[in-house]
């Protein structure tokens, strides 16, 4: 993202995004589109997160699942760490 001068938006533009959903054939003809809102230029992003889901521009959802397993897989790894001392926390 390209901004220009502070504004009272500055802070809310930071945070923003823009995902073009489209097929796949029309995917290419959009890869230089701009959105100028407010002195700031978004581009579109490949991927992007909103409420904890990260949506692509096909909704395949593949880096919404490979987000979910690896972070299911680290908190398997930090279960399996602690199950050998279950045994000293009961008695």
């Amino acid at each position: 993202m390209v901004c220009g001068p502070p504004s009272h938006t500055q802070n809310q533009t930071d945070k923003s995004d823009i995902i073009i959903i489209n097929p796949t054939p029309r995917t290419k003809s959009t890869h230089n589109f701009n959105l100028t809102f407010d002195n700031c230029t978004l581009s579109p992003s490949p991927h992007i997160r909103n409420l904890g889901v990260i949506f692509d521009s096909q909704l395949k959802f593949d880096h919404h699942i490979n987000h979910i397993t690896r972070t299911a897989f680290f908190h398997l790894k930090n279960i399996a760490r602690l199950r050998p001392l279950t045994h000293l926390l009961c008695c």
